[in-house]
């Protein structure tokens, strides 16, 4: 009995673990300036513009390294991508 209970939770620590802590994690850097603005803008002397500028730069860095990633390991074969869906 203990087997069956140790097969059922390792696929589920193994992959729904990591996936779910990576988007716990892209979903906080994703508002941490909006929840800290106002001590953005008082501690750095940033405006409202800057402070928009500094999201964006986030969100374009972060869209340049998520497609850099999947078009090398899809262009080499390697990385995570193949290597979560071979046997």
């Amino acid at each position: 009995m203990p087997k069956i209970v140790a097969t059922y939770w390792r696929p589920l620590l193994l992959v729904f673990l990591p996936f779910s802590a990576g988007y716990f994690l892209s979903y906080f850097f994703r508002t941490i300036n909006a929840v800290l603005a106002t001590a953005l803008t008082n501690e750095l002397g940033l405006n409202v513009s800057e402070l928009g500028l500094m999201t964006a730069v986030y969100f374009l860095t972060f869209a340049i390294t998520n497609c850099r990633s999947v078009f090398c390991s899809t262009v080499t074969g390697r990385g995570a991508y193949k290597a979560s869906f071979s046997s």
